[in-house]
Parts: C-alpha cells; sequence; structure tokens
C-alpha cells in the first residue's frame, strides 16, 4: 500500500510503500482510509524537518485527522462492525499514570505518550491502518465525507469542558449565557464559531481578511460577528464590543495574544489553543496584565489534545451544525486532494480561500 511520510534530516513529504498492515490482537479493526485532514502540524514537521519517528525508524508517517471504513474486526470487537466509519483518537497513553490508565492520556502526567503523526508512532495517511477499538469512535454514515474534522472540533469541545469546568467556580455560571470571542478563522478556530453558535452563544471572530473572503462570509452565515484587526486593535474592538467572558486562541500569534488579555471581562477565562509562532521575546506591561488578573478574578488556561467524550461530542455537534448551517462544515473542507497530489496538498502557499485541506483515499 501507499503511504505518505518524512524522512529524518528532509524537508518534504514522500510517497512510501509499505506492507498493508494486518489484525494481530483480537480488539483491533482493519480500516480502509477515506480521508486524513491536512494540519498546519502536518506542515510545520515538513518544513522544519521535525521527525520524531517511533523507536529505531528513520520517518515517520503523518497525519493525525482521519476518517475510515472497517473493513475487518477482531473477535473481540465489541462496538464496530464491517462498513462502519471510525474517526480515531491520534494520542496513546502511557499506562503508567493514573490520568493514562483512566483513558485520559490528554492528561499525561509522565510525558511518555505516544501521538499518531506526531509523536513516535506512525499516523494515518495511508491506505490501510490497524487500530485497538479502544482509540476508534464510531461515525455516522451521513457524517462520514466530513470526518476529517471531528479531531479539530474535538479540540473545541475538550476547550469547552475545560471552561465550563473551570468556571463552576462562579455560583450559577451558564455557558450559553456568555460572551466569546475567537481569534483565529483556521480549521481549529471555525470549529470552535461553529460549536459555540450552534450552542447559541454570542460570538465575535477577529480576523485579518477583508468581508468578500469566503471565511468572513461562513463566520457571518452562522450568525457570528467578525473584527478585522487589520483597521481595528484591542483599544478600538473594546470601545465597539466590550470585553469578553471567553476568548479561544486558535492561531499561535504571540503579540496579538498578550494583546488580547486586555479585552477579557470580569471573571473571564481564555484559553490557548495555538503553539506560539514568531518572537521568542516580547516586551509588554508584565505588571497591569498580573494587576488585571487577580483584581478580577482571571482564568489564562492552556488546552491540549482531545480523547474519546470529546470525540463523541465533537460528532454529536457537528451533525447539529450541519443541520442548522445549512451543511456549512462541507464548505470548511476547501481542497480535496488524491494521494497522488500529495506535494500540493502539503504546499506551503495554501492559496486564496484555503480553510481545510484532506487527501481522499477513498471516496465515501
Amino acid at each position: 500500500m501507499q503511504a505518505i511520510g518524512i524522512r529524518k534530516g528532509r524537508k518534504e513529504a514522500e510517497l512510501f510503500s509499505l506492507p498493508e498492515p494486518k489484525i494481530s490482537r483480537p480488539d483491533e479493526v482493519l480500516l480502509e482510509m477515506a480521508s486524513v485532514g491536512v494540519c498546519l502540524t502536518d506542515k510545520d514537521i515538513i518544513e522544519n524537518s521535525l521527525v520524531d519517528s517511533p523507536p529505531g525508524e528513520d520517518r515517520l508517517i503523518i497525519g493525525h485527522e482521519a476518517v475510515g471504513r472497517v473493513a475487518g474486526v477482531g473477535k473481540a470487537v465489541r462496538w464496530l462492525k464491517k462498513g462502519d466509519y471510525a474517526s480515531i483518537i491520534a494520542r496513546h497513553g502511557c499506562n503508567i499514570c493514573q490520568p493514562c490508565k483512566t483513558g485520559r492520556s490528554d492528561y499525561c502526567e509522565t510525558g511518555l505518550y505516544t501521538s499518531s503523526g506526531q509523536h513516535k508512532r506512525h499516523g494515518f495517511n495511508m491506505e490501510y491502518y490497524v487500530e485497538s477499538e479502544s482509540y476508534l469512535v464510531k461515525v455516522p454514515d451521513k457524517l462520514a465525507d466530513v470526518a476529517a474534522l471531528v479531531e479539530p472540533f474535538s479540540i473545541i469541545e475538550k476547550a469547552l469542558e475545560q471552561i465550563e469546568h473551570i468556571q463552576g467556580r462562579i455560583p450559577t455560571y451558564r455557558l450559553e449565557k456568555r460572551k466569546a470571542l475567537v481569534f483565529g478563522m483556521g480549521s481549529v478556530g471555525m470549529a470552535a464559531i461553529a460549536t459555540l453558535r450552534a450552542r447559541g452563544i454570542e460570538t465575535h471572530v477577529l480576523g485579518r481578511r477583508g468581508p468578500e473572503d469566503i471565511k468572513v462570509k461562513l463566520v457571518k452565515e452562522m450568525g457570528a460577528k467578525y473584527i478585522n484587526i487589520r483597521e481595528k486593535n484591542v483599544i478600538d474592538i473594546r470601545k465597539e464590543h466590550g470585553t469578553f467572558d471567553i476568548i479561544i486562541e486558535a492561531t499561535g500569534a504571540t503579540q496579538m495574544v498578550i494583546d488580547l488579555i486586555e479585552i477579557m471581562g470580569r471573571n473571564g477565562i481564555y484559553v490557548f489553543l495555538g503553539i506560539p509562532k514568531g518572537a521568542e521575546e516580547l516586551c509588554f506591561n508584565i505588571k497591569g496584565m498580573i494587576n488585571k488578573l487577580v483584581r478580577q478574578n482571571l482564568v489564562i488556561c492552556g488546552s491540549v489534545n482531545s480523547q474519546r467524550p470529546h470525540f463523541e461530542a465533537a460528532i454529536t455537534d457537528m451533525a447539529a451544525i450541519q443541520k442548522k448551517y445549512n451543511n456549512v462544515l462541507n464548505r470548511i473542507i476547501t481542497e480535496r486532494y488524491n494521494i497522488k497530489d500529495y506535494k500540493k496538498a502539503f504546499a506551503p502557499d495554501e492559496g486564496e480561500g484555503h480553510i481545510k485541506a484532506v487527501i481522499e483515499y477513498k471516496k465515501v
């Protein structure tokens, strides 16, 4: 079979020929891959040769957002049958710490987890993939063509889980009554916007694009309010739109991420999802920031990865979003490539109107 990956010391993706995997344990499932999302993390791995391959190997098969169709099952498989579609959980626990032992490797305490397509485990960009049923989540047939988005949506579900848990410190807290700001309009940002709006939360979005851009049109279609930060700074935003109870950052644009603390509302929470880019050192008013954090009961937290509960919540919300917003998820996937066009899929220049690309191995 064919697979897409990168060798150590290289800065370009390659097409590899690998043996087709076989079921070797009773709990395993053989998936015929349907589609795999192309993530900025994949491009970062390629552009910077960040090849954290499995032990003893010199290459890494990339891809950590995927949906496949069940082609075979082991004797102990309980939930899945041949013909079902399933999304794949990328992170495997260390089996040492308590979070990993209880299925929450997103909170691994040892750092000894592995992650498909990223950290010491091959990813999903291959024609067939074998995985334990415990790392698979069934996807309804009606969502199969957009299910490469389940993983990005699961990241948002975990962020919202953290928000609700942490903000439980506030008596009578109700998420749907809060006012949110999303910074970023890539697939994770769009997942945040769609999920917040589907839950009826007033949502504002920061971006740098003009009114005719497809991202801006989709934001408005979902009933969110768009703010062009090429035209406004945080002082302008505060004057025109006030402060925000929830801020979700999905860009890694370091300076702006810090600036947005200024528009957090009292008792607010700010969740970082993006990996910082650009300057490693910034000059800002740390005294003023700490003053604000303390005096206004503010919370800033990071969130990484997701697990089964978040995948299941993502699938539920995605079905509601498709119904409410006229199959908007199909329009968030802006490019669909054949495996033969993998170099185009991983090109640094994403082109006008790009939101999310997927590589299709098998038409749904």
